[in-house]
C-alpha cells in the first residue's frame, strides 16, 4: 500500500470537514503535536499559503518565484516526511491499517489546524482582522442578526 505522499498528506490539512478520530487516530496526532516543532509548523503554514495562492482568483496577490516555492514545498516535504516516516512511523502506520485514511486524515487535521492557529495570534494577522471591520457596517449587521432579514447592499 502506497502511503500518502507530502503533498497530499498537506492538502489533507486545508480540507475543513471532520474524519473519524479513533484511538490510533488519536495516538498518531498526540505524537505530531508533541514531535512538532515551531520551525516545522511554520513551514507548514507558508507551505499552506503558498499552494493557496496558485488558485487563480488570488494569485495576483502573491507572487512567489518558483525557486522561492520550491524551496518551501522542500521544506514541508521534510517535515512531512520526519513526522510521518521517523517521529511517528509506528503511530502512522497504527492510524492507517486500524482506521483507514479516514483516521489518519483526522491526526493531520489536528495538526493543520495547529499550525494555522498559531498565526491567527499573531498581532499583524489580528489587526489584519480588525481592518476588516472598518469596511463594515456594525448597524447593518447587528439588524440583520436580530432581525433575520437582508439588509440589502
Amino acid at each position: 500500500m502506497q502511503l500518502v505522499k507530502p503533498a497530499m498528506a498537506l492538502a489533507m490539512l486545508l480540507t475543513s470537514t471532520t474524519a473519524f478520530a479513533g484511538e490510533h487516530s488519536e495516538r498518531l496526532s498526540k505524537c505530531l503535536m508533541a514531535s512538532t516543532t515551531e520551525e516545522d509548523k511554520t513551514a507548514l503554514v507558508r507551505w499552506i499559503f503558498g499552494a493557496i495562492s496558485r488558485y487563480p482568483e488570488v494569485s495576483d496577490i502573491a507572487n512567489l518565484s518558483p525557486q522561492t516555492w520550491d524551496e518551501i514545498t522542500k521544506s514541508s516535504a521534510h517535515v512531512l516526511q520526519k513526522l510521518i516516516a521517523d517521529k511517528c512511523a509506528s503511530e502512522s502506520r497504527d492510524a492507517i491499517l486500524n482506521e483507514g485514511m479516514s483516521g489518519y486524515k483526522s491526526a493531520f487535521e489536528t495538526l493543520g489546524s495547529t499550525a494555522v492557529g498559531g498565526l491567527m495570534s499573531d498581532p499583524a494577522v489580528v489587526k489584519a482582522f480588525a481592518d476588516l471591520e472598518t469596511h463594515m457596517s456594525e448597524e447593518k449587521i447587528m439588524k440583520a442578526l436580530m432581525t433575520g432579514t437582508s439588509q440589502g447592499e
